[in-house]
């Protein structure tokens, strides 16, 4: 049997050349962009405009591990990728203060 879900919060709204990017038109609404957030959200530039109720099911076979560990494998490849780019970096700094005064 699945789980159902309900939860509460907020639609919440920006103009639209701030928050998404996507061409969903579900999301925007006469020039704004919508949002559906747990809590009121007018400290970062949102505007609250109506409560929102949003129920779901949760099959009972959901498993939620593989996704995590997608998202820490891309977070790990491009930490790998910042930190090479610093090196290569650091090792262009060295070679140059090296070739001074040869």
């Amino acid at each position: 049997m699945a789980i159902v879900k309900t939860l509460t919060g907020v639609v919440a709204f920006q103009p639209e050349d701030y928050g998404r990017d996507d061409n969903d038109e579900n999301w925007r609404v006469k020039g704004m962009n919508l949002s559906v957030w747990s809590h009121e959200m007018d400290s970062f530039g949102y505007v609250t405009m109506a409560p929102a109720t949003i129920t779901f099911e949760i099959p009972d076979n959901w498993d939620p591990r593989q996704a995590i560990v997608e998202i820490l494998r891309k977070k790990r490849q491009e930490i790998r990728a910042d930190f090479q780019k610093r090196m290569t970096e650091i090792e262009g700094q060295i070679s140059k203060y090296l070739a001074i005064g040869q």
